[in-house]
């Protein structure tokens, strides 16, 4: 399993079940990179067979959706909560990854174009919080950050949104 670029405690426990190791090896075949696969399989899908009492043989999402799934958190078009939003959503509806992210708009927005015009917005409407930040309550940054997910429904890329944010403040003083 360590072909899979994956630690040792991973591949003790995807091992320990040969039907789960199975599952993971068709995760990754399909075309999900080694740890992103362990992270779901060892996390979500234990986590479901263990409440739900049952098997990998009746887990209800085919290896390749949740390679899939997997994917599109690991190139950054959906966030992890986003990602485990949508995992839910597969085992209750059966469609796939990309299905449900489109019909529900869920796509992680990774625009700097479209995360700055938030962010000016945010600023132009916390105009006594701006003046602080600049005062030196550098603190106030994850408030700034808060503010612009509220506005883009958690959907702005995080890391992306923290460095425009950043500049745009510097660029205030």
């Amino acid at each position: 399993v360590s072909q899979y670029g994956i630690p040792a405690y991973d591949a003790h426990v995807l091992t320990g079940s040969g039907d789960v190791a199975d599952y993971y090896e068709a995760v990754v075949a399909a075309g999900a990179d080694g740890k992103s696969a362990s992270n779901w399989v060892m996390g979500e899908v234990l986590r479901e067979l263990n409440e739900r009492k049952i098997d990998i043989g009746e887990f209800g999402i085919p290896a390749g959706n949740l390679a899939e799934l997997a994917t599109l958190q690991a190139s950054g078009k959906v966030n992890s909560t986003t990602a485990k939003e949508v995992f839910q959503e597969m085992l209750a509806s059966g469609k796939t990854a990309g299905a449900i992210v489109q019909a529900k708009g869920l796509e992680q927005i990774s625009d700097d174009a479209a995360i700055e015009k938030e962010a000016v917005a945010v600023l132009d409407e916390n105009p006594d919080e701006v003046t602080r930040y600049l005062a030196g309550k550098e603190q106030l940054l994850q408030f700034f950050v808060g503010q612009l997910m509220k506005r883009t429904r958690g959907k702005a890329n995080a890391q992306l949104a923290t460095g425009i944010l950043k500049g745009l403040l510097e660029k205030r003083r």
